[in-house]
């Protein structure tokens, strides 16, 4: 069962598998994990997976290209 499935959001045009602050890498990874489209931003957190204030959407971005390719 899919994350989104779990959560009553998954088929098409479902959003994304979002986190929220501290659980935002976690949920990022897990999603990635179970083949679930993902995106970040800083609507879902500002700081970095290390703890560093990202200084915007492109640091972000970045941030998680590099965990999940890791």
């Amino acid at each position: 069962m899919s994350l989104g499935t779990l959560a009553g959001t998954s088929g098409p045009g479902a959003d994304p598998a979002p986190g929220e602050e501290r659980s935002t890498w976690a949920a990022l990874k897990l999603a990635a994990r179970w083949g679930l489209d993902t995106r970040i931003g800083l609507e879902d957190t500002l700081l970095l997976p290390h703890g560093e204030r990202a200084e915007g959407n492109a640091e972000l971005i970045a941030a998680a290209k590099n965990l999940l390719a890791a």
